[in-house]
């Protein structure tokens, strides 16, 4: 049996980043002729630095007295609806993404997979904060 060496900061960015880059090729998938997701997926690859987006998603699943957290852990629509972990990137682009969720495309069990990745968010921000001390 091998031992799984101890998380870094770089390595949980790392995981946090291909995570964001995966999430973003589920909903490509699911919404194909959205280029707006495809915008985000570029920025989030190539044109932000990803500690920024992990602080950002820190911010947001930590304030308001766990609010957010909650929404997650209770899969309330609300979340989805009333806020935007990337509007503080792209504004413009990230807003869009509140009307695909309503959308008549997407079905139950694809709103479930987003949950599981949103659900996957949260576990690598308190792994982040764990190795950051944050």
């Amino acid at each position: 049996m091998s031992r799984k060496e101890p998380q870094t900061a770089i390595s949980v960015l790392s995981d946090f980043k291909n995570h964001l880059v995966d999430f973003f090729d589920d909903l490509i998938a699911l919404f194909p002729e959205e280029g707006d997701l495809l915008y985000m997926r570029i920025f989030i690859k190539d044109r932000v630095p990803i500690v920024d987006v992990m602080k950002r998603f820190v911010v947001e699943l930590d304030g308001n007295s766990g609010r957010v957290r909650s929404l997650i852990k209770k899969h309330d629509d609300i979340f989805f609806l009333e806020r935007n972990l990337f509007d503080d990137f792209s504004k413009s682009k990230a807003s869009h993404f509140k009307g695909l969720w309503t959308s008549p495309t997407i079905d139950d069990s694809e709103r479930e997979v987003i949950w599981n990745w949103m659900h996957a968010f949260v576990i690598l921000v308190d792994n982040w904060k764990k190795v950051t001390d944050s």
